[in-house]
């Protein structure tokens, strides 16, 4: 069913959608002001835990400040004794 999740919804009634969102939903938290590059909603809070980058979240946040993702790699090199 998750497979084919994209095209059962995109044959939902308005009011179907708005069900099945309530049931997933907890709320959605929003700024007081709208931002032009940020938006209004600062998060979505689900009635369950979902997995997302192997990490179990249980809101999804939107930052306001743009992100930068790095990873690197440290090494622990040992040198010989003199």
């Amino acid at each position: 069913m998750l497979e084919n999740f994209d095209k059962l919804y995109y044959n939902f009634t308005d009011a179907e959608k708005k069900k099945f969102m309530t049931l997933f939903l907890d709320r959605i938290d929003i700024y007081e002001e709208k931002d032009k590059e940020n938006g209004l909603i600062k998060q979505a809070v689900l009635r369950f835990a979902i997995f997302i980058n192997d990490t179990e979240v249980d809101a999804i946040r939107l930052s306001k400040e743009k992100s930068v993702e790095m990873v690197c790699l440290l090494q622990k090199q040992i040198l010989p004794e003199k």
